[in-house]
């Protein structure tokens, strides 16, 4: 008889990071967007964005700032590097860079912001179908934006 355990297919750890990055600015609720960021980072992750350090909550009060001023309208990543930690490729670390608009909420005008991040990504064991789970350890990130798109018409 056969002991093996069928497992859930584990995502590439880019993909992971990137599908984290896009769902908690285009979520259309700010609770999903709050549960994501706490389901996805360490309740102790280390994050610094332009030298700003803060933790989970000063993350999520940042992305919430930006959620109530700005609506994502679009993202595209780029130059994507990542190095796992292990061989099946759980955890590692993930550099990232992308590009997005998004409308100005109060003035209806489109802004851009260019944004690269480096997230440490560690494997934490568990009861869940694939044996565990991703949690963001680290993220540090440098953000230009949000800057006034110029209209070229």
């Amino acid at each position: 008889m056969n002991d093996a355990v069928a497992k859930d297919p584990l995502i590439p750890l880019l993909y992971f990071v990137q599908g984290v990055l896009r769902t908690i600015h285009e979520i259309p609720s700010n609770s999903a967007s709050e549960a994501l960021i706490k389901k996805a980072f360490s309740p102790d992750a280390s994050i610094e964005i332009n030298q700003d350090a803060m933790d989970r909550t000063g993350l999520e009060e940042f992305l919430q700032d930006y959620r109530a001023r700005y609506t994502f309208v679009d993202f595209a990543f780029h130059e994507g590097v990542t190095v796992p930690s292990d061989e099946e490729g759980h955890g590692g670390t993930v550099g990232v860079g992308f590009k997005a608009h998004a409308v100005g909420k109060a003035d209806g005008k489109l802004y851009g912001a260019r944004l690269h991040e480096i997230f440490q990504v560690e494997w934490v064991s568990g009861h869940e179908s694939s044996g565990g789970h991703r949690l963001i350890t680290k993220l540090t990130g440098v953000l230009k934006g949000m800057y006034l798109v110029q209209d070229d018409t």
